[in-house]
C-alpha cells in the first residue's frame, strides 16, 4: 500500500531560479518546478514592487502600503505543502517590443510515478533524467518523461524574467527524486518506505 511522503523539514537542494541562470538552463534543459499557487501572488508582488498605488481597492480607490502588502503575500504563500505544482522545461526567450523578456516554458508530460522506483538503479538514473530529460534511457532505465518531440508540443509556460527576481519564488531548478514525490505526486510512495532511516537523513517522513 502506497504511503504518504511529505517533507518533516526544508532540507530540499532545490534552488529558485533568477533572471541570471536563464542563459544556463536554456544550454542543459533541464526539469523544473513551477509552483502554481504562486503565480498570483508573484504577479502582485511585482505590481506593488513598482508602486503600491498600482494596486487599488474598487471602491474609493485606496491602497496599502508596501509593508502591509509583504505581510499579505507572505500570509498567502507560508505553506508550501498544500501548493499545486507541475513540472516544465524551458525552451527559449521571447523579448517583446517594449524590451521585456518572457521565458517559455512547456509543461513535462510524466509517464511514470517517480513513487514507484523500484531499485537503486532506478534512483541514480531518474536524478539524472531530472537534468538530462531529452535522453532516452540511463544505465537501461527508461525516462519517465515524455520523448524531447512530445515535450516541445506540451502546453506552453510563459513566465516574465522580471518575475524571477520577485521575494515570491514560483520556479526552482536543482530538483531532487523525493521533491517531485512530495511536490508534484502528492508524497505517494510504494517503496521508499523500506528505507526510512534514509528518508530521515534527507528530511522526510511518512504519514500513514
Amino acid at each position: 500500500m502506497a504511503q504518504n511522503l511529505i517533507p518533516s523539514r526544508n532540507l530540499s537542494s532545490k534552488e529558485p531560479v533568477v533572471a541570471e541562470s536563464i542563459p544556463t538552463l536554456l544550454q542543459g534543459k533541464p526539469v523544473l518546478l513551477l509552483d502554481k499557487t504562486c503565480l498570483g501572488p508573484n504577479f502582485v508582488d511585482c505590481l506593488v514592487n513598482q508602486s503600491p498605488t498600482l494596486v487599488t481597492s474598487k471602491l474609493g480607490h485606496q491602497t496599502l502600503p508596501l509593508e502591509l502588502w509583504r505581510m499579505i503575500l507572505d500570509f498567502a504563500t507560508s505553506e508550501p505543502t498544500k501548493h499545486q505544482y507541475s513540472l516544465v522545461r524551458p525552451h527559449y526567450l521571447e523579448h517583446d517590443a517594449c524590451g521585456e523578456t518572457t521565458l517559455v516554458c512547456t509543461e513535462v508530460i510524466q509517464q511514470a510515478a517517480f513513487g514507484d522506483i523500484r531499485s537503486a538503479t532506478d534512483i541514480g538514473a531518474y536524478l539524472q533524467f531530472l537534468v538530462r530529460p531529452h535522453l532516452d534511457t540511463w544505465n537501461g532505465v527508461p525516462n519517465p518523461f515524455a520523448s524531447p518531440q512530445q515535450s516541445e508540443e506540451g502546453r506552453p509556460v510563459k513566465i516574465s524574467a522580471a518575475s524571477l527576481e520577485s521575494r515570491v519564488k514560483l520556479l526552482f531548478t536543482r530538483l531532487t527524486i523525493l521533491d517531485i514525490i512530495a511536490r508534484v505526486e502528492g508524497g505517494r510512495c510504494n517503496v521508499f518506505y523500506h528505507v526510512p532511516d534514509r528518508l530521515e537523513q534527507l528530511g522526510y517522513e511518512y504519514n500513514s
